[in-house]
């Protein structure tokens, strides 16, 4: 299973800079957040 730092580091390197990255349960550390969605 994918440690969130190597994954994000990873995304980090091969998206476009203006992507956007959905998380749901796990999100990556350092991340700023855009938009946070409360479900409850």
């Amino acid at each position: 299973m994918w440690q969130m730092g190597v994954l994000g580091a990873k995304l980090l390197k091969e998206l476009p800079e203006d992507a956007r990255v959905i998380v749901c349960g796990f999100p990556f550390p350092h991340w700023p957040t855009s938009a946070l969605l409360d479900l409850d």
